[in-house]
């Protein structure tokens, strides 16, 4: 996984929080496998404006690690701490958006993933893995 690949999901000219949000849409729409994440976990680490905001638990009560990016948005991603799979994607208004009736701190999009997995055949369940738990046919 390289910069201009997620540059390609969520630009970049977007400022930094591109790479939270990319990386979020990443997992909306697949199981990265391990060496996708470790790829993804250097780009974010290599990124500037993260935050390390330390140990967290989700929405779900899953211990993680969370990492955020400010802008108009507070972006945070919560990941597993053994894994890296990600098991939360928050953001949150930090300012009064123009012509809406909500303030800060109001939730603009929340996501837990509970489970992820993939499947190359049609037909056939994908295996779902678990953060913290074993394989199993979802």
């Amino acid at each position: 996984m390289r910069s201009s690949q997620l540059n390609t999901i969520q630009p970049r000219a977007n400022g930094p929080q591109s790479v939270v949000r990319a990386i979020a849409d990443i997992y909306r729409d697949m199981a990265p496998p391990p060496p996708v994440r470790a790829a993804m976990l250097h780009l974010l680490a290599s990124t500037g404006d993260v935050v390390y905001r330390g140990a967290v638990t989700d929405r779900a009560g899953r211990p993680g690690v969370e990492v955020s990016v400010d802008s108009d948005v507070r972006d945070t991603l919560i990941f597993d701490g053994h894994t890296g799979v990600l098991l939360a994607f928050e953001a949150v208004l930090l300012t009064q958006p123009s012509g809406l009736d909500i303030g800060p701190r109001a939730i603009r999009e929340s996501v837990l993933y509970l489970d992820y997995g993939y499947t190359d055949q049609l037909g056939v369940p994908a295996a779902t893995w678990l953060p913290g738990g074993p394989p199993r046919l979802a």
